[in-house]
């Protein structure tokens, strides 16, 4: 059975974010640590905002671990 792609890319993303030790990682950052392309992690990581797993703080451009991702 084949993976689904954009799955492998979203827990990418998390995992690149949960790696770092700084409590905000930028989107260059997760561009470069998991080499996807900044228009598909842009997207991928405004998803698993909406849906809680990661949060981007008022009036800055990092991510951090979303509550709903720490509650796992």
């Amino acid at each position: 059975m084949k993976p689904i792609q954009d799955i492998e890319r979203a827990i990418a993303l998390i995992e690149a974010g949960a790696a770092e030790s700084e409590e905000e990682v930028m989107l260059s950052r997760l561009v470069d640590r998991t080499g996807l392309k900044s228009s598909t992690a842009s997207r991928i990581l405004c998803t698993l905002e909406s849906l809680g797993y990661l949060e981007q703080p008022v009036a800055k451009r990092g991510y951090k671990l979303g509550r709903r991702l720490l509650e796992l």
